[in-house]
């Protein structure tokens, strides 16, 4: 029983590691941009920074909005609800805690013979915690396992990568905001 269960365990922390891989093969090395522009309609002036479909920021009406993507093997059709925690562990120590304000809906995609489930956590970013991702890099990230508990990535090798969009992005954000 106990070599049955080891064996399961061993398939389900594969299933993760190809997970983790596969999303991020397709995103370390994508394409970022930041742009700040006068709105046509109110003018009034909006940042963007969005690294493909894995993270973005955006200042709307003097708030500053995060919106992280996570991948998870499988499908799943529950919605995570507003409240959603995840987490960053920084390269100096420090942990910044992200609160989702909305509901994320999954979005499942087949890739050859695996499917994978998508959810965007839309948080506030505090100008405190802005300043925190300018100056030290993402070393991992703990986000929610959807069956319970939280699941952690390490951001080193190719996820690295990932690591200095987040730090680019805030660096955008935090030289157009006036």
């Amino acid at each position: 029983m106990f070599f049955c269960k080891k064996i399961i365990m061993k398939k389900f922390l594969f299933q993760i590691s190809v997970s983790f891989i596969f999303s991020f093969l397709f995103t370390v090395n994508g394409f970022s941009q930041c742009k700040a522009e006068k709105d046509a309609f109110s003018g009034k002036m909006v940042i963007n920074y969005k690294f493909n479909d894995s993270f973005s920021y955006s200042v709307q009406d003097s708030a500053i909005f995060f919106s992280n993507q996570f991948s998870y093997l499988g499908e799943f059709n529950a919605v995570a609800k507003a409240g959603t925690k995840f987490y960053f562990k920084l390269t100096n120590g420090e942990i910044i805690e992200f609160t989702s304000i909305s509901d994320s809906q999954p979005v499942s995609e087949i890739s050859g013979t695996y499917i994978y489930s998508r959810y965007t956590f839309r948080t506030i970013l505090s100008r405190e915690n802005l300043e925190k991702l300018t100056t030290s890099e993402v070393e991992v990230q703990r986000f929610p396992d959807l069956k319970g508990g939280f699941i952690d990535s390490e951001l080193k090798g190719l996820k690295k990568k990932f690591a200095k969009k987040i730090n680019e992005g805030a660096i955008c954000i935090k030289e157009n905001l006036k």
